[in-house]
């Protein structure tokens, strides 16, 4: 089912990049790690693989994603939310849920350096074991304000995130925000600090927040790598986690997005 949605996806962007104009195909890879107790006893670690495609076309973003994950520990942390888990140990490996996204772009506003950007997204039930998924469909719409003077930025992005209904697990929609900035150390490299926060969705725990700091660096003309690290700051967030990811975009446009 997430092959078809990735190639609904490419299809419908690749018709309307046909009356935009050119489009950039983007492609990001890399590996990440976390570990945190999320209210157990012991601590869950959780390694991931993100695997994601975009295309712009114009003021048109389009993407699509999953990850393969492994979980080893008591906890919950499957489809982006964490929680304490059954007691005993587990180890799942996989892919979690599919994500397909549309985006579009205000940018300059007023002849200023500020954009919005206004998106919606639709989480489909793909994941390999249930325990690595919502277990239902799921949705986000959110807007970013921001400004891009070139040789720095800084942004604010407000979501609601529509949960599933997987029969097992009693969610609510809660609302999700993150802020952030970054600078151009030189030609090549750029450094950012970020803050994001999203309510409870059980209603058992405080949330999440965490804090993050990233360094990219351009390693060739279409190429990127960027690592970020991050420390949780409650209970259901990880203790500290970390990724390393790379990116090719022939457009090079590797403007910040907090939520993709």
């Amino acid at each position: 089912m997430g092959a078809r949605v990735a190639a609904v996806a490419a299809v419908a962007a690749s018709l309307l990049a046909g009356r935009a104009g050119a489009a950039d195909l983007g492609l990001t890879t890399g590996v990440g790690y976390s570990t945190g107790s999320y209210g157990a006893s012991r601590p869950t670690d959780t390694v991931l693989v993100p695997l994601t495609a975009r295309l712009r076309a114009g003021r048109w973003t389009f993407t699509a994603s999953t990850e393969w994950i492994s979980v080893d520990g008591p906890g919950e942390v499957g489809a982006g939310l964490a929680a304490a888990g059954r007691a005993g140990k587990r180890d799942k490996q996989g892919f979690t849920d599919s994500n397909v996204s549309a985006r579009y772009s205000f940018d300059h506003l007023g002849g200023t350096p500020a954009y919005l950007d206004v998106r919606g997204k639709v989480r489909f039930p793909t994941a390999s074991d249930r325990s690595l998924g919502q277990g239902g469909m799921g949705y986000i719409a959110d807007a970013e304000l921001g400004a891009d003077w070139r040789k720095a930025g800084a942004y604010f992005d407000l979501g609601r995130r529509f949960m599933a209904d997987s029969g097992r697990v009693d969610r609510s929609d809660i609302w999700a925000y993150a802020v952030g900035g970054w600078a151009r150390y030189d030609r090549r490299t750029e450094l950012g600090l970020w803050y994001n926060a999203h309510g409870s969705a059980t209603g058992t725990t405080d949330g999440s927040r965490r804090i993050g700091a990233y360094v990219s660096r351009d390693l060739a003309s279409a190429w990127r790598a960027e690592i970020t690290l991050y420390e949780g700051l409650t209970p259901s967030s990880p203790d500290f986690g970390g990724n390393i990811r790379f990116s090719w975009r022939p457009g090079n446009d590797f403007r910040r997005r907090p939520f993709d």
